[in-house]
């Protein structure tokens, strides 16, 4: 996979409603239980002048710290780029932000620095406003729900798609239908914002035209063909090419795939844990970076799992390298590609990557 230089990728506007996208207002005693609790992914809070006040032991095992040296260091400490942790410190305490998915770089301590993807909310301590952070490294988040100590992402779906310059859905992954209750190929040519809530069209809207930077909103609401409706994590990123469109993500709803928690502590555990997938749903967005994606229709249907493999493939990585950074099986690599073959007509690698060297037929 690509490399990338740290930098902050996509943000989530705070509105009039306070608590919206924020994780909560929770006592300092329910959040350390909850934060104990949250075994992976690893997970830090932090107060509002970027102190570390909890840590869980897979973020001090990630920082190659103990977890007592963790807490009380400042997060210009552990990470950088300085400046752009400094300032998501100073947007979180104007109220500007209330959500930021970002790439830095850890200090792991006795090694190299290590490039993590990392996802920060909101939330208030005892009143206090602060904020909590879930990182990964960037090796690793291919394989997220792939651990069997991760067993719980793999039941939050993630679809993937992209859209034309006017909204038009141009492709989006299978897992659409666990979302939304439409397939893929029911939303493929309608424009996204009829799916949504109209009162939340202009929030949607309004993050995808803001200095051209990505962004993410948690608890837009999509109509539901029953009538009904669902909350969903949206995650909006320009293509590089201006105008040419957006990749998006949406995350579903952690707790609807969960048994009802009878207490605060469990409840807030997955709200924790749900910004997990959160980072999972950022790291897709880099799948679906490039364009050709767009320019080829067939992908529209194929799961978020095999959007990843075959942007590896096109990246130039065999099916073991694959396999290894996915956390799954070459056998499993191969059975995502005969499908992938299958949706593409063709009958090789050699021929699918030449689909994607040709012109786009317009």
């Amino acid at each position: 996979m690509k490399r990338r230089t740290p930098a902050a990728t996509s943000l989530v506007e705070a509105d009039a409603r306070e608590e919206h996208g924020m994780v909560g207002q929770v006592a300092v005693d329910e959040l350390r239980q909850a934060v104990a609790g949250v075994a992976l992914p690893p997970l830090i809070t932090w107060d509002r002048d970027g102190i570390i006040r909890l840590a869980n032991n897979a973020a001090a095992e990630t920082l190659g710290l103990p977890l007592d040296e963790v807490v009380g260091k400042s997060l210009v400490e552990l990470a950088g780029p300085v400046e752009d942790i400094e300032r998501t410190i100073n947007d979180f305490n104007s109220g500007r932000f209330v959500g930021v998915h970002s790439h830095r770089s850890i200090h792991v301590g006795g090694s190299d620095d290590r490039l993590v993807l990392a996802t920060s909310r909101a939330i208030r301590v005892d009143g206090l406003l602060g904020g909590v952070t879930v990182f990964v490294p960037e090796s690793e988040v291919g394989g997220l729900g792939r651990d069997p100590r991760r067993t719980w992402l793999d039941l939050v779906p993630v679809a993937v798609g992209g859209t034309d310059a006017d909204w038009t859905i141009e492709s989006v992954s299978s897992e659409i239908q666990d979302l939304i209750d439409r397939t893929s190929s029911e939303v493929r040519g309608r424009i996204l914002l009829e799916l949504v809530d109209p009162a939340d069209v202009d929030e949607l809207r309004g993050s995808a035209t803001a200095q051209h930077e990505p962004r993410s909103l948690s608890g837009i609401r999509f109509l539901l063909p029953r009538g009904d409706e669902v909350e969903v994590c949206v995650l909006l990123a320009p293509l590089a090419v201006p105008y040419a469109g957006m990749r998006f993500a949406l995350v579903g709803n952690i707790e609807s795939y969960f048994p009802q928690q009878q207490d605060r502590i469990a409840d807030l555990e997955l709200r924790l844990q749900r910004i997990g997938a959160e980072v999972r749903a950022a790291g897709l967005l880099d799948t679906a970076e490039t364009s050709a994606f767009q320019d080829h229709p067939e992908i529209s249907g194929l799961s978020t799992r095999q959007w990843e493999i075959l942007s590896r493939l096109l990246e130039g990585a065999r099916v073991s390298t694959i396999a290894t950074e996915l956390l799954i099986s070459p056998s499993t690599v191969r059975n995502h590609l005969s499908t992938i073959f299958q949706r593409f007509g063709v009958h090789s690698q050699a021929e699918l990557i030449d689909r994607f060297r040709q012109p786009r037929n317009n």
